[in-house]
Parts: structure tokens; C-alpha cells; sequence
């Protein structure tokens, strides 16, 4: 896990980092740091339309931390379900592999 000198997440070492809470999608915003990645482009638009709500923006460790659901992506892995962050564990939820499904389709 990356984070900015604010204590921000900005994603993994090789990959774009996603939480779902509930109907909403998180993803950290890449505008002082992170890279822009096709594959998260991808997750944010099948997301939307999905119905989820997407929001971008600064989080600390706790927010993910209080996530239902957590992913990586990148253009090699596509969509890859991360079960495990410290002592916390994360089920493989149905908005994690919906959007597997999708991505992989295209």
C-alpha cells in the first residue's frame, strides 16, 4: 500500500486499489499521485453502469479498512479480489466479480 505524505492511500505497488462499501465504489484520486490505468478507467465505467455510486477522492486507512469488498487492477491482472490487509480479512464479494466478468470480457 502506497500512501501520500498526508497519510492518503494512492494505490499498491503495482496496481490501482478499489473498495466497495455498500452501493458505492471508492478509488483514491490519482491527481497528485498514482497512475491513470486503462483498467481503471474500465472499473469506474462498468461501475456506473452497474448503478454504483463511484466517488474519487483522498481516504486514509481506516475508510478502506471499513470496506465490504476490496480489488486491485491493473492492465495484467485485470480485476484481482485482495482478501487480506493487515488483521483484517475481506470477503470476494458479487460487485468484485461482476466487474471481474465484465473486464475480462472485454
Amino acid at each position: 500500500m502506497v500512501l501520500d505524505i498526508n497519510n492518503h492511500i494512492v494505490e499498491t505497488t503495482m496496481a490501482n486499489l478499489f473498495w466497495v462499501k455498500g452501493n458505492t465504489l471508492y478509488t483514491p484520486s490519482i491527481e497528485k499521485a498514482g497512475v491513470a490505468g486503462i483498467a481503471r478507467r474500465l472499473v469506474m465505467i462498468d461501475a456506473q453502469n452497474m448503478g454504483l455510486k463511484v466517488i474519487i477522492g483522498e481516504f486514509e486507512l481506516d475508510h478502506l479498512l471499513s470496506a465490504d469488498q476490496v480489488f486491485i487492477t491493473n492492465a495484467i491482472l485485470g480485476i484481482a479480489p485482495v482478501t487480506k490487509i493487515t488483521h483484517k480479512s475481506f470477503p470476494i464479494g458479487i460487485i468484485t466479480r461482476d466487474l471481474q466478468e465484465r473486464i475480462n470480457s472485454v
